[in-house]
């Protein structure tokens, strides 16, 4: 379960992040999001931060979709299993 939510918050954090650089350039390149997960996976300082930053992002999203992606509530759908968008 643990793993699950860091993958969430390790996602969540970069998507928020690379959209939030994009905003401030209009018309710049799409980010490549896999290369930027590479970079931080290479720096262990860098791959906690993220880690503890992207648990506190997931931590929003559990409110309404579950702790670990999966809803409790019928009018809010799962996360888990779900294709990316």
């Amino acid at each position: 379960m643990k793993r699950l939510r860091v993958w969430f918050g390790l996602t969540g954090l970069l998507l928020a992040s690379s959209m939030a650089w994009a905003a401030d350039k209009p018309g710049a390149p799409p980010v490549d999001l896999a290369q930027r997960l590479a970079e931080v996976q290479a720096d262990p300082a860098r791959m906690a931060t993220f880690i503890r930053t992207g648990e506190k992002v997931a931590a929003v999203c559990a409110n309404c979709h579950g702790d670990g992606g999966y809803s409790i509530k019928p009018d809010v759908p799962n996360l888990v299993r779900r294709p990316p968008e």
